[in-house]
């Protein structure tokens, strides 16, 4: 019967085997990084038919570390994701579906059966369901944006479509003009909460500024 293997001294890449490892059939090596590890010997390749296996190292865990392709971190060298964490996952799907919505939606085609099927899939909802989610939606972009930010994208898609076509003013105050025409009951609605919300938006400036002049004066020491 052949003498066990010593491997003690012998040098695989960047690992440096040190001695046999208290578990049977293990080495313990250390590696150029500094970090010391228990390796099964048939994944060192001190033979030709083991250096021909995939499955053989020549580096600790941490050396052969995969990046993250989402936030360059490690990634366990035995894992096959991608990814380091369930965020990083949830951001690289994200990613995908934007770069699958961007090549579908440079195709005008795409675009509008995307439009009509949200149409559809709104119109089949009733209103208090409609209303709820248009609301979700826009605390959503008010608390991504701001209401700035949203004006200001606004200013920026109408500058941009007044640039593409310079009667796009004009097309858009025909439709309003049409569609208030043609849905009489939705355009008093539509202008009540406008006006209701104007209202609400004068008050809280108003109570704003008054409380503002309050402190001042309470600041200065005056009194009326």
């Amino acid at each position: 019967m052949p003498p066990p293997t010593d491997l003690t001294g012998r040098r695989f890449g960047k690992l440096t085997v040190l001695d046999r490892a208290e578990k049977p059939g293990y080495w313990r090596c250390r590696c150029d990084c500094g970090n010391e590890q228990d390796i099964r010997q048939p994944r060192l390749p001190y033979c030709p038919s083991n250096a021909a296996r995939r499955e053989t190292v020549d580096a600790c865990d941490d050396c052969r570390a995969k990046p993250c392709v989402v936030c360059g971190g490690p990634i366990p060298a035995r894992s096959n994701a991608v990814t380091c964490s369930a965020e990083c996952a949830r951001e690289r799907k994200n990613q995908i579906n934007r770069e699958y919505y961007q090549r579908k939606s440079a195709d005008p085609l795409y675009r509008r059966d995307r439009r009509e099927q949200g149409r559809a899939i709104m119109a089949a909802k009733s209103p208090e369901e409609r209303r709820v989610i248009y609301k979700k939606k826009r605390a959503a972009q008010i608390a991504a944006q701001g209401h700035e930010g949203i004006k200001a994208a606004a200013r920026a898609y109408y500058a941009e479509r007044m640039e593409e076509d310079p009667g796009y003013a004009e097309k858009r105050r025909k439709e309003s003009a049409a569609w208030r025409e043609n849905n009489p009951e939705k355009s008093r609605d539509h202008a009540r909460r406008y006006r209701l919300r104007r209202l609400e938006l004068d008050a809280a400036r108003d109570l704003s500024d008054a409380a503002t002049n309050l402190t001042e004066k309470l600041n200065d020491g005056t009194d009326d």
